[in-house]
């Protein structure tokens, strides 16, 4: 149950209600169920009494039997009541709940943090991409520099978190770090994690174009299907005919 204080109006009303009547509720069961010790201990009490009475010759004491059985059962008439209450305002919580304007102003409120959210993890992007950046650097400096081998700075994949991979193997770059958070903000529906079209999942795609299959972090094979390297060979037949009229065109010119 929410806090009513974040609410407003009927419905904060309707919250504080039920939750009185959840608690007066609880009071009253727990006196029937006193109530109902009490008339065990007092039928004890009588019986005891009663026995002594016949020991000793004497006219026993009065039971206090009808009052426990009294007591008891006022207690449960006031907890049936509480239940009824409990379970009426209840249903009109839920009805005063479901009016569309309640909705519409935690919608309003949703958005605004939604988008907030989203502004914070663009910044926290950015940021990641920073040190992506400076570590690359450093890296840059530690390697030889040649006339023959001038070896660039690499920045692209970000390398603060070491052992977050792609499912293809390539360090995370900061979009994906991140790329969780936004798709459960937006409402994006994640990408499929199941083996789909014939390939593995995360697999590169291999074959006419490519010398070789590319190294994987996991013991999936990089291999295609065997329909789609028949569609990839045709499409490779066909370039190699494109470029051949192409070099034709380019002899008789």
């Amino acid at each position: 149950m929410p806090d009513p204080k974040e609410f407003e109006g009927d419905l904060r009303k309707a919250i504080e209600t039920h939750q009185r009547m959840e608690r007066e509720l609880a009071e009253v069961e727990e006196a029937v169920r006193e109530a109902e010790e009490a008339l065990k201990k007092s039928k004890e009490d009588a019986m005891s009494g009663a026995v002594r009475a016949r020991i000793d010759g004497v006219a026993a004491e009065p039971s206090r039997q009808d009052d426990a059985e009294a007591a008891l059962k006022s207690a449960r008439y006031d907890a049936e009541v509480a239940k009824r209450a409990a379970l009426a305002a209840q249903d009109r919580l839920e009805d005063e709940a479901k009016k569309p304007a309640h909705d519409a102003a935690l919608a309003r409120d949703e958005e605004k943090l939604a988008q907030a959210a989203l502004a914070a993890v663009t910044a926290l992007e950015s940021l990641l991409q920073k040190v992506a950046e400076a570590r690359g650097k450093r890296d840059w400096l530690r390697r030889p520099v040649r006339a023959d081998s001038v070896v660039e700075p690499t920045v692209r994949h970000i390398a603060v978190l070491g052992t977050f991979r792609k499912p293809n193997g390539d360090s995370g770059d900061a979009a994906d770090l991140t790329a969780a958070i936004k798709n459960a903000l937006l409402g994006t529906p994640e990408p499929p994690a199941h083996q789909a079209y014939g390939l593995p999942v995360g697999a590169h795609l291999t074959g006419p174009f490519h010398d070789g299959p590319v190294p994987f972090i996991n013991e999936n094979v990089g291999t295609l299907s065997p329909s789609a390297a028949s569609m990839f060979e045709e499409l490779a037949q066909g370039w190699d005919k494109e470029k051949e009229k192409v070099g034709a065109a380019g002899d008789e010119d």
